[in-house]
C-alpha cells in the first residue's frame, strides 16, 4: 500500500483516473467518437500498413479501449494491447470478443511491459498517448529499439507544446466538451478543484500531492516538444517518414479559432527502424 508521503507515479494516477472514467472516455472521447479523428486515424493506419508486409505483429502501447485495435481488426489485425486500466482494456476486450477474437491484454506501464516482454514488433502505436507518460522520449526510443528491420512507429492524438495562450484555449475547449458531452466530469472536476484549494488555504496535503487527473492527463495542456522528439528519434537512427502538425480542437470555434491562427495543435509522428 503506498505510503501518504509517497508521490503518486503517473502510471497509478492513470489507473486512478480511467478506474470510474473509462465508459465515459468510450462514449464521448474526441479520438473515438468523431468522424473527423476516425478519419485521421484511418489515414495514418493506411500509411503505414501500406510499408508492412501481411499478417504484421503489432503492440498497441496504451491502447486503451482499442481505438487503434477495433480499426486494425477491420483489416484483419488483431494487436496485442498494453494499459495500465483493466476497466479501459474489459471494454476493447468486450469489442474484441463481439468478433470472435480473444484479444491478448497486458496490464501494466508501457516501461515495465518492454522490461518483461522482449518480442519484435512489424510496428508499435501510441495513439492519444504519449502526453500521459511521466518520460514520454525514452518509452519511443525503447519502442524503437523493439521494431523489427523496417518495423514503424506510429504516434497520433499528441498535443504540440503550448504557449500561455494556447493553454488557456486548450483549457476552454476541454470545459466546453464536459459541459456538453460530460456534465458529470464537469461537476466532479469543480468538486475536485474546490478541494484543492480548501487544502492550499489550510496547507494541509492534498491525497498523492497532485491532483489525479492533472497529473494523469500529464502534457495535455504544456503539450509536447514534436520538433525535439523528432531530432532525438533521429539521433536514434530512425528514419522520419511522417511529421504532421495540425490545427484542431474538440469543440467547432476552437477548431475555427486555431486554423485562423494557423496555430497547429496536434502531431503525428511515423517512424521506420532501417532495415
Amino acid at each position: 500500500m503506498r505510503e501518504c508521503n509517497e508521490p503518486l507515479s503517473t502510471a497509478e494516477a492513470n489507473r486512478r483516473f480511467y478506474r470510474e472514467g473509462a465508459a465515459a472516455y468510450e462514449a464521448n472521447e474526441d479520438c473515438l467518437c468523431s468522424e473527423r479523428q476516425q478519419a485521421r486515424l484511418r489515414s495514418a493506419l493506411d500509411d503505414a500498413l501500406g510499408l508492412l508486409a501481411p499478417d504484421p505483429l503489432v503492440l498497441d502501447a496504451c491502447g486503451g479501449t482499442g481505438n487503434v485495435g477495433t480499426m486494425l481488426q477491420r483489416d484483419g489485425i488483431t494487436p496485442v494491447v498494453v494499459d495500465v486500466s483493466p476497466e479501459m482494456t474489459a471494454i476493447w476486450d468486450a469489442k474484441a470478443r463481439r468478433d470472435g477474437v480473444v484479444a491478448e491484454i497486458h496490464h501494466a506501464p508501457i516501461e515495465d511491459f518492454f522490461g518483461a516482454d522482449d518480442r519484435a514488433w512489424d510496428m508499435i502505436t501510441f495513439s492519444s498517448a504519449l502526453h500521459h507518460l511521466e518520460d514520454y522520449t525514452q518509452v519511443v526510443l525503447t519502442a524503437g529499439g523493439r521494431l523489427r528491420p523496417g518495423g514503424l512507429l506510429l504516434t497520433i492524438f499528441d498535443p504540440t507544446s503550448a504557449s500561455r495562450g494556447m493553454r488557456v484555449v486548450r483549457k476552454l475547449d476541454w470545459v466546453g466538451w464536459l459541459v456538453l458531452k460530460n456534465p458529470r466530469g464537469f461537476a466532479d472536476t469543480l468538486v475536485a478543484a474546490a478541494r484543492r484549494s480548501a487544502a492550499r488555504r489550510s496547507a494541509a496535503p492534498a491525497d498523492g500531492a497532485e491532483h489525479v487527473g492533472r497529473l494523469a492527463e500529464r502534457y495535455a495542456y504544456t503539450g509536447i516538444d514534436d520538433h525535439a522528439l523528432v531530432r532525438t528519434l533521429r539521433g536514434a537512427g530512425l528514419e522520419v517518414l511522417a511529421h504532421e502538425r495540425y490545427a484542431d480542437a474538440r469543440l467547432a470555434p476552437m477548431r475555427f479559432v486555431l486554423r485562423r491562427l494557423e496555430r497547429p495543435s496536434s502531431f503525428r509522428l511515423l517512424l521506420r527502424r532501417p532495415a
